[in-house]
This record gives C-alpha cells, sequence and structure tokens, in this order.
C-alpha cells in the first residue's frame, strides 16, 4: 500500500495518473498529491482505469466462419473437420480481409492491444491468409499491434525441436520477415 491511498472494500482507489506525451505513464498519486503545470485534464469521474488486453492465442484466419462452418459436436475435432471443410472451397483474398480485419476490431473495441494469432501454415492451404497478413499489420498500425505468426509456427509442427515440417513453412517464414534458424 502507498501512502495517501484510501481502498474500498474491493480494494480499488482513487487515484491521479499522469500520462507523458509520448502515451507513458509518467505517475500515479493520491489524488491532488502531484500535479504538473499545463498538463491536460480528464475527469473520470471515480471510473476504473485498465491496462488493455493481450490476445495471447487467436486464429484469426478462421475468424467469422462459424455459422458456415460450426463443429457439429461441439468438440475439438469437430471444429477440426468443420474448418477443413470450409477451406475445401478456397478463401478469397476479400473474404479473408473481411474476416481477419472483423476480428480485430471486434479486439480493439473490446481494449486489447496486442494479438498474436496462428495462420494456416499446412502446405496448401497458406493462402490467402499469408498473403493479408502483410497488408493487415500496415493498416492496424497504431492502434493493435499484431504479433507475426511466424512467432508460432515453430510450436505448430510434429516436432517439439521445432524442426520446420515442410519446406513450404520455411517459406512462409522466411517471407513473413522472420529470421529462421531450422532444418527443412
Amino acid at each position: 500500500m502507498l501512502d495517501g491511498f484510501e481502498p474500498d472494500p474491493q480494494a480499488c482507489a482513487l487515484v491521479d495518473i499522469g500520462v507523458s506525451a509520448d502515451g507513458t505513464i509518467a505517475f500515479v498519486s493520491a489524488p491532488g498529491a502531484a500535479e504538473p503545470p499545463n498538463w491536460p485534464r480528464l475527469d473520470l469521474a471515480g471510473r476504473q482505469v485498465w491496462p488493455g488486453l493481450l490476445e495471447l492465442h487467436a486464429h484469426i484466419d478462421k475468424a467469422g466462419t462459424a455459422e458456415r462452418a460450426s463443429s457439429p459436436d461441439g468438440t475439438l475435432e469437430g471444429a477440426r473437420q468443420a474448418a477443413k471443410r470450409d477451406r475445401e472451397v478456397p478463401w478469397s483474398w476479400d473474404d479473408a480481409w473481411s474476416r481477419m480485419d472483423g476480428a480485430l476490431q471486434a479486439a480493439f473495441s473490446h481494449g486489447t492491444v496486442a494479438l498474436r494469432s496462428h495462420l494456416d501454415s499446412q502446405d496448401g492451404r497458406t493462402e490467402p491468409s499469408w498473403s493479408v497478413w502483410p497488408e493487415l499489420r500496415r493498416a492496424w498500425a497504431g492502434r493493435i499491434a499484431p504479433g507475426s505468426p511466424a512467432d508460432l509456427i515453430l510450436f505448430e509442427t510434429p516436432s517439439a525441436l521445432g524442426v520446420l515440417a515442410t519446406p513450404g513453412q520455411a517459406r512462409l517464414v522466411i517471407r513473413s520477415g522472420r529470421p529462421i534458424d531450422a532444418k527443412t
């Protein structure tokens, strides 16, 4: 507990938060204890302030497919089979963009500030998601920080050692701009 803070029964306290011009928190103090001159003020009238949310595991290339590719029995295997059937008709670039952008819009509107996503990386199932991804990252720069799907590709291989499963996956990682150190 810091001096000057008086928490309520839920352990919440009224505080002043100073935010610098670059958006970083400059200080947290008891109400009125520190007030830099000439800083704009925003009275939140007792509302709560929370850090942005981080989405650590998403599949935005499959976002928006639940109605057309739902799991018939509610199981993971049912969901996998439904997703595979949805890919039997190749996704268009516009369809992938719309769904992936919609996933980021939904995440952002609910307070997400960073998101990591898997993208299909199996041979024959990489496009159009991998072509949409860099364009989407540019379009969302400064609002939400989508992590590179290449960050997670090594975990999607059959090897616990991080060996890429196919040469096609190695090309995807290289094309995404991430250096690789793996056998292909």
